[in-house]
């Protein structure tokens, strides 16, 4: 298939992304808020920022410097590329549903607000991290589609470092905000993807299946996840 079709659709993919999280930020009242927030960890910050240089460079010497740079590229089947483009309608889909299922709990920031309820629809009724695991899906994506190396590592470490270190973190301020609330959500979720035991059939895990949320013992209570 054209390499300008792939291109087109990695351009696209990318546009979607940001035109995505400046209506959520904007709806939310984030847009003007700092790139990283207050309670952001220095070792993030620099980490992130480090990083997301050569990402950035990668993601624009694909996008708009054709034929530039071939050392940061890979060959992959044309097939194999198409299912990176199916990947990234996916995470953008994801996107959207949790940020619906979000609401005004969207946030950047790592500690829950007052105003924060904890949040048990949607997808966050069967994984507790859905966004990270859009942005892990976004990344792979980007990849297949770009054939480009750097901006896999680059991406990929980023959003590694989120679903790993830095959500140790956010969980320990979730579970410090929503207490046992939080324990027993978390213990019957999965992580970044459903349990295999809620696929094969049994339904929504029991601890959020409940229509009212006292029948599940949650208090009405933080959505705030992603990056």
């Amino acid at each position: 298939m054209s390499p300008v079709f792939f291109r087109v659709s990695f351009i696209v993919l990318f546009c979607a992304l940001t035109a995505l999280r400046v209506y959520y930020k904007l709806r939310a009242g984030l847009l003007r808020e700092r790139i990283y927030a207050r309670d952001e960890k220095l070792g993030f910050i620099l980490f992130r920022s480090v990083i997301g240089v050569p990402l950035l460079w990668a993601v624009f010497a694909y996008a708009l410097i054709p034929g530039g740079f071939p050392w940061m590229y890979t060959s992959l089947p044309w097939w194999l590329r198409l299912v990176g483009i199916l990947f990234g309608v996916g995470a953008i889909a994801l996107l959207v549903w949790v940020h619906q299922s979000l609401g005004n709990n969207f946030s950047t920031s790592l500690a829950p607000r007052q105003t924060h309820r904890m949040i048990t629809a949607g997808p966050y009724a069967w994984v507790h991290h859905p966004m990270y695991s859009a942005y892990f899906t976004l990344f792979v994506s980007a990849f297949l589609i770009s054939e480009n190396w750097l901006a896999a590592v680059t991406g990929l470490s980023i959003i590694g470092m989120l679903m790993t270190v830095r959500r140790v973190y956010e969980e320990a301020l979730l579970v410090e905000r929503f207490g046992e609330a939080y324990r027993s959500y978390r213990a019957a979720t999965g992580m970044f993807a459903p349990r295999l035991t809620t696929i094969l059939g049994n339904g929504l895990p029991s601890a959020v299946g409940a229509k009212n949320p006292e029948e599940r013992g949650f208090r009405v209570s933080a959505g705030s996840d992603g990056p």
